[in-house]
This record gives structure tokens, C-alpha cells and sequence, in this order.
């Protein structure tokens, strides 16, 4: 998804050098996300760190939903506005199916279903 955002926000005359906010609309599948609950279960799976009970933050896994990303592109600020090895950092918002609720949660991965729309800033 990074190349593909970098690629897109190119062709539409943005800078890539400075962070930047997108959306996407539509469907998305294999979404993995999470809620903080005092610690990032990223940084814990990463530095191998155990989560004390009172600190683990809510995870789930959806096969499919419809939504809205939220997100931020920011070339090489892995650490500091994004997760290492990606240059983005995105929330996804979404209609809960069983309560009808809207969520949002820090996505860790997911797969953009075909005919989803991504909005870039104005140049």
C-alpha cells in the first residue's frame, strides 16, 4: 500500500517528502487492528515484551468490512509517525455489524478491495 499511495499522490503533483493526509473509501478485507490500552502490541510483538494484563489493548481480526482509512504518509518517519518498515499510519472507521456502532481502531494490515477510493490533499 505504500508504493501504491506514494505512486498516486505523485501522479496527482504532491510532494512525498513532507507528510501528508489520505482517505480511503470502501471495502476492505484481512483487516487486522487494534486499540491501545497503555502499550502497543506492535512494539511488544517486535521486542519481544510481555503485555501485563491491565495493559493489553484490544485486537481484532475482520474478514471483510466497509469503511473509511484515515491515515498519514510520511516517507522514512518510521518510528515517529509511522510503525518501522511502512510509511504509513492508518485508522479504520467502521460500522459495527452486531451493534450498529461506529469503531475505529489503528490498523496494522489490511487488503484494499477493488473499486475502494483513495482522496489526496489538494496540492
Amino acid at each position: 500500500m505504500n508504493t501504491l499511495i506514494e505512486q498516486d499522490a505523485r501522479q496527482a503533483g504532491l510532494g512525498v517528502k513532507a507528510p501528508f493526509v489520505f482517505v480511503i473509501e470502501g471495502d476492505f478485507q484481512n483487516v487486522e487492528f487494534h486499540v491501545i490500552n497503555g502499550a502497543c502490541p506492535i512494539r511488544a510483538r517486535m521486542w519481544k515484551e510481555a503485555l501485563p494484563a491491565d495493559k493489553r489493548p484490544y485486537e481484532a481480526d475482520l474478514p471483510k468490512v466497509s469503511g473509511k482509512l484515515v491515515g498519514v504518509f510520511a516517507k522514512d518517519a518510521a518510528g515517529n509517525i509511522t510503525h518501522p518498515g511502512t510509511s504509513v499510519h492508518m485508522h479504520l472507521l467502521f460500522q459495527d455489524a452486531k451493534s450498529g456502532e461506529m469503531r475505529t481502531g489503528h490498523v496494522e494490515k489490511l487488503t484494499v478491495a477493488p473499486g475502494a477510493t483513495l482522496l489526496l490533499p489538494e496540492k
